[in-house]
Formats: C-alpha cells, structure tokens, sequence
C-alpha cells in the first residue's frame, strides 16, 4: 500500500482495483441459476479486475458445506479469469455487543433461526479461521473482514444498537487480523464505523498493521462521504470503497442521489488519487441494482451510467 493506492503484485505489475460487487453466491447459484464464470467474463470486457463476494452470516451457518457448494466455484473462476476476489464478511451491526442490525431477516432451519447479518464476533472468528486456511497460499483473494459496523457514539435504541466507539472496534478487528496472520499474508480490509462512513477516529487512532486498508460506503445519503474521503487522502490513509451506488427515485435516504452531483464528482475523485473502488451491486434485486433483469444489457439507470462511463474510460 502507498498511499491511498492499493498496490498489488498479481499480474507482474501494480494495478488499481476496480469491480463490483454481487450478491452472495447462494442466491446466485440456488435461486437465480446463474453461470458464474460466464458473468465473470462478461464483467472483465469493461476492464474490471475485482469481484466482491458478500457471505451472509446466517447462510453461512445455516449450511455446513457452503464453501464447497457455493464459494469454491466463484474463487476458482476469479483465479482462472485472473481476477481479484473480495471475500466479505457480510454483517451488519455492533460486533464489540453483537447487536445485529435487522434482526427480522434470518433463516428458519429445524426450528434453529440464523440471523443473516449476524454480528456475533465468535461466528466471525470461526469463519475468518476456516477461511484464511483455505486460501492461504492464494494472493489474488482479500478479506473483508466485517461489512458494516455500526453505529457510532450515538445509540440507536429502535435499531437495537448500543454506541460503537472506533478504539472498541478497533480492538476486534485486530483480533481477527492476528487469526488471519497466523496462516497468510493476504490483503485485509477493515470497515470503518458509523456503517463505515467514519474515518476521523481511524486517523487518530490507526491499526498498526501492513497489508491494510480502511473500507469506506460512500453512499449519497451518507453525510460528509467526500469529506471523509478527502481527510483519508491529506493523512495519507489507506482507504478502499467497496459499496458505493445510488438510486435516482427511491423512498431510501441512503441511497438517492444523481450521477451529476454525485456519481460524477465521487468517481472523479477516486480515479484522480488512484483510490480503489467496487459498485455495489451487479444484481436484480440487491439495491442500488445495477440491472434489471439478467438478460443483456438490462440496465437500471445507475447501471446504465456505470457502464457507459466504464466503456469511455477502458484502460
């Protein structure tokens, strides 16, 4: 890492990563039927060298032989295709009181329930144990190694979120890159709190690591996104956007905004201090989509932009 650029030695020179996120690949390959290395293909004609992969929690649980059923087929096609693979730990909510945020979304399996966002830290352990053995000897895959933690100093009583502080976050975090490190050398990105939209603690108080980066969910609601993107980049912190998206008419807060004021100057931003980026999400139903449908070309507007931008900055 220099800088705000994350460096990566993979195909014998330095590269900027840039891709888009899917949904995770249980969806895509019980529900939706989908042949993955061909989307993958597809993905890599705009000149997109990273696929993030969101492994939620509670399938995670639910089902024992998830990594041979359902991630193995996606990590050997990124390696065959010669393309990065995020590995993300898909939960949402306070890790330090393992408060997950929507705790109405989970599996039901023989009267067991599996919270899908589950933001239990032993659970995250036990996965990023299992999962760094795994790919240990493989430096093309990276590890996410929380989604979302959240909130921040002020509680969120209807959400049932207790206040997350950076250093108490901080402190797991490095747990599990210790567990991590054990096995690999692999690159580790780190969510930064408040639904990683906070990176003024981060600057004052910075993991004392190599081989990292501080994510960062630049979404259009998020207040302050490009001031925080501006303050990682005068304190030289290493950042990396691996969600950013938008909806133009949406009853969501978070995600409306427009390519204009927006899209535009946020990409304009990264592109001129090299900062790595991944659009969230190149599916039908995981929101801000990217498409409508999966026949070709089936665009929403935000993917209509995407795309179109892609294909006038090919490199």
């Amino acid at each position: 890492m220099t800088n705000n650029k994350v460096e990566y030695s993979f195909v014998n020179h330095k590269i900027m990563l840039k891709g888009v996120s899917i949904a995770d690949p249980l969806k895509l390959v019980k529900d939706d039927k989908i042949d993955i290395r061909r989307k993958l293909r597809f993905i890599k004609k705009y000149h997109l060298n990273t696929i993030r992969v969101p492994i939620l929690p509670g399938f995670w649980r639910a089902y024992p032989d998830f990594y041979f059923t359902y991630l193995e087929q996606l990590a050997d096609a990124c390696k065959k295709e010669e393309m990065f693979l995020i590995i993300d730990w898909h939960a949402i909510g306070n890790p330090v009181k393992g408060e997950t945020r929507m705790v109405n979304k989970y599996l039901c399996i023989k009267r067991k329930k599996f919270l899908l966002y589950d933001a239990n830290m032993d659970i995250a352990i036990k996965f990023w144990t299992s999962i760094s053995n795994i790919f240990q000897y493989e430096d093309y895959v990276i590890f996410e190694i929380f989604n979302e933690p959240c909130p921040d100093s002020k509680p969120i009583p209807k959400l049932g979120l207790s206040p997350l502080y950076w250093k108490d976050w901080k402190s797991k975090a490095e747990k599990i890159i210790n567990i991590i490190r054990r096995k690999t050398y692999n690159f580790i990105l780190i969510g930064t709190i408040n639904w990683c939209n906070n990176i003024e603690k981060v600057v004052e108080n910075p993991i004392n690591e190599e081989n990292i980066a501080y994510v960062l969910h630049p979404y259009p609601g998020h207040e302050g996104w490009m001031k925080n993107i501006k303050l990682a980049i005068k304190n030289n912190l290493p950042i990396f956007i691996t969600e950013w998206g938008f909806k133009e008419n949406t009853s969501s807060k978070i995600f409306r905004g427009k390519k204009e004021s927006y899209a535009l100057p946020l990409l304009n931003l990264l592109e001129k201090n090299k900062i790595s980026w991944i659009a969230w999400c190149y599916d039908t139903v995981w929101g801000p989509a990217l498409l409508n449908s999966w026949r070709k070309d089936d665009y929403t507007k935000w993917g209509q932009f995407l795309f179109n931008w892609l294909n006038k900055h090919k490199k």
